[in-house]
């Protein structure tokens, strides 16, 4: 992964500017199927609306595709291709939350004082494993393998965490695998069936070596605490100034103490909030699968599963709050509202 800092920051800057402006066919079609078209192209949008549709074709064995609709002249057969990737981009989605269901079933099982997670299961498809991998490392925060077999036959794919080298560790386990490659974040291997029990013990032995239980609790760098009377679009806006964010340049977390929620509205995988401190109150949002887990790693016995620790915003609450801040638009204006990122009872209640 590039550092988005300097050069690589820039380019990156313009080339969001390039894919908001275009017209080419192949990148025209492709925000029309995303509901992208006339909207301004961010990182999120890329991460979350074009890239995985983009992604999904070569995940669903249609590769070709992809270069097929972004070099075609014709912008009747570039959204043909575009609404093909949106289809290949549902039936992902779908293959990946079965396989994430039976993955965190599996994991949940397994003991809790592991320091790695290994799973493995028979007709897991290999292109949704690298996904899958990545949420169960936000759930258990542990260096983490998943590994689909067929025939006798596994790829799996590898995700670390802070203090881990992946390809180190796998590097540990090469006389286990068939092959293994990647870099310090995640890697991919091949490995025999008979083999794979073996394998997570070796993993685990490793792991073990190479972390220490401070190391498999999460934890985040908290930028700036801030009273809510400093919020607003003119820090937006400043803020706005140092994207694109993403690995070397992470978008800044900010604090703030002793809120209140006021208002809550439910809405499918999260709820939105309204927030006061003080005279001053602020609209927030909260998804089910972006909130941090509290306690010592997913696996402690004082962990909160995210959705246990969402329903714990209710109005009359008092909280501790970790946030990103951002702009929202609705029926023509705009306002600051917060992400939320994590929270803690209020200290002192």
């Amino acid at each position: 992964m590039v550092p988005l800092t300097g050069v690589n920051r820039i380019l990156a800057r313009r080339g969001l500017t390039e894919l908001t402006d275009s017209t080419r066919p192949g990148i025209v079609a492709l925000k029309e199927v995303a509901r992208l078209a006339r909207l301004q192209v961010g990182v999120g949008q890329v991460a979350f609306q074009l890239g995985p549709r983009i992604n999904a074709a070569g995940r669903m064995d249609a590769g070709l595709k992809v270069v097929e609709m972004l070099t075609t002249e014709s912008a009747e057969v570039a959204l043909r291709i575009a609404r093909e990737l949106d289809e290949h981009n549902r039936e992902r989605q779908a293959m990946e939350a079965r396989v994430l269901e039976e993955a965190l079933t599996q994991a949940g099982a397994g003991p809790r004082e592991r320091y790695s997670v290994v799973l493995g299961q028979e007709g897991w498809h290999p292109g949704v494993l690298g996904i899958v991998a990545s949420r169960i490392v936000e759930r258990f925060h542990r260096p983490t393998v998943v590994i689909g077999f067929s025939a006798g036959e596994g790829k799996g794919s590898a995700r670390a965490i802070r203090g881990f080298h992946m390809v180190e560790g796998l590097r540990r386990c090469a006389d286990l695998l068939e092959t293994f490659g990647g870099h310090e974040y995640a890697g991919g291997l091949t490995i025999r069936q008979k083999r794979f029990l073996l394998f997570a013990d070796r993993f685990e032995e490793v792991a073990r070596e190479r972390l220490a239980q401070d190391d498999l609790v999460p934890t985040l760098e908290v930028d700036a605490e801030l009273d809510f009377s400093d919020l607003g679009l003119v820090l937006v806006r400043q803020l706005e100034a140092l994207k694109p964010f993403g690995v070397g340049n992470p978008e800044p977390i900010f604090m703030s103490r002793g809120i209140e929620v006021s208002e809550r509205r439910e809405f499918n995988g999260g709820a939105r909030l309204r927030l006061r401190q003080g005279a001053r109150a602020l609209s927030a949002v909260a998804f089910e699968s972006q909130f941090r887990l509290a306690g010592p790693g997913a696996q402690g016995e004082n962990s909160l599963k995210p959705e246990t620790k969402l329903s714990k915003l209710t109005p009359g609450s008092k909280i501790d709050l970790l946030y990103r801040l951002s702009e929202n638009q609705w029926n023509g204006l705009s306002s600051a509202e917060l992400r939320i990122v994590d929270c803690r009872p209020c200290e002192g209640e």
